[in-house]
């Protein structure tokens, strides 16, 4: 199975009044090879969002504000990286996402922005917080939690093409160390 996992870093919460600032997404073959990266730092002439999410991402703010700096890709690159994946797909019903709370935070985005991307996504995600879950948590497990449950490096950066590799990162280990192996066809008669 192939999936694309995707993070975004935003000027706040509301997909309606905040924005996207960077798209990091990491393609990735499940239990095989990583099939690509994209990595968008989105430009604006005006920010609107909240102090605590540009708090966040000052570093994402002071590579926006160097002079000379220009955006390599935009809202179409993406489509078009996103086109060209799906292209190579046996699954008629879209790429498989990955990411923490995409379906509830990072997809609304998406579909503010640029609904022609969120329509190449498949209704079906993937979400290591299941993966982590323990009995007796009350809420599922943040990423920064999923990974040190994982025994992996537990520093959220808030660079999206970081935060989409370890959401990979978090699927892959789970799989590896927990194979899932196809039943072996009965010999009865």
């Amino acid at each position: 199975m192939k999936y694309v996992s995707v993070d975004l870093e935003t000027t706040g919460l509301n997909p309606e009044t905040c924005q996207v600032l960077e798209i990091g997404a990491v393609a990735q073959e499940l239990g095989g090879d990583e099939l690509g990266r994209f990595h968008i730092i989105l430009m604006y002439d005006e920010l609107h969002g909240s102090p605590f999410a540009l708090n966040m991402n000052q570093r994402l703010l002071k590579d926006m504000t160097k002079e000379g700096h220009t955006p390599e890709y935009d809202w179409d690159d993406f489509y078009e990286w996103l086109r060209k994946f799906k292209c190579g797909l046996q699954n008629p019903h879209g790429i498989i996402a990955a990411g923490k709370n995409f379906s509830g935070f990072d997809l609304p985005f998406i579909e503010a922005a640029a609904p022609q991307v969120a329509r190449q996504f498949f209704r079906r995600v993937l979400d290591p917080a299941i993966l982590y879950m323990k009995v007796g948590d009350e809420i599922p497990p943040s990423q920064a939690t999923c990974l040190e449950r994982a025994g992996l490096a537990d520093v959220v950066t808030h660079n999206a093409v970081d935060d989409a590799a370890q959401v990979r990162d978090l699927i892959e280990y789970h799989f590896n160390i927990n194979p899932m192996v196809d039943p072996e066809p009965s010999n009865k008669e």
